[in-house]
């Protein structure tokens, strides 16, 4: 809240209609139902963010795609497009039978390549900054060497990384 303050960033409380450009849905499962109270955002577009599959690894459905669209242009009265986070959950999509959703042109993965970010604006934190990961505790959804889990999260005395879901023991 104090941060909110300092930054002149409004504190919204749901009772407001806001208006944006672009609103991420992430994960459609969430996106099933319809929730018990009207959302009062209104964005140009919404972007369903597919961190998951339509059909896991024994084709067994995971979520339809139809009855979410459907949800997030009743929530949101926005055109709807699905962003799979990579070339595994596009190909279930483009591989679906019947009526497709509308994807966008790239994938929208879960990591940021620095290259394609600009030169820093600002110094560095002149204390602890902290790098939040949210994950199950299955080893799936972790780097698989101690190599590439220190290319994610490097081990420097700046640094803090919090887990919030679950570390698996290995």
């Amino acid at each position: 809240a104090e941060l909110l303050d300092k930054l002149s960033i409004p504190w919204l409380t749901g009772d407001e209609t806001v208006t944006c450009e672009v609103l991420f849905a992430n994960h459609p499962q969430v996106f099933e139902r319809m929730p018990a109270a009207p959302i009062r955002v209104r964005p140009r577009r919404v972007v369903c963010v597919a961190q998951h599959p339509p059909f896991d690894g024994f084709g067994a459905r995971q979520y339809d795609f139809q009855v979410v669209q459907r949800n997030l242009e009743r929530m949101f009265d926005a055109t709807v497009l699905f962003a799979p986070v990579g070339p595994r959950v596009r190909s279930q999509f483009e591989n679906l039978v019947g009526q497709k959703p509308v994807l966008t042109r790239r994938d929208l993965f879960n990591m940021i390549d620095m290259v394609e970010w600009s030169g820093r604006m600002r110094p560095p934190p002149r204390r602890t900054a902290i790098v939040g990961r949210h994950s199950r505790d299955i080893p799936l959804k972790w780097p698989d060497s101690h190599a590439e889990l220190l290319a994610a999260y490097p081990d420097q005395r700046h640094l803090t990384v919090q887990s919030l879901g679950g570390v698996p023991p290995e």
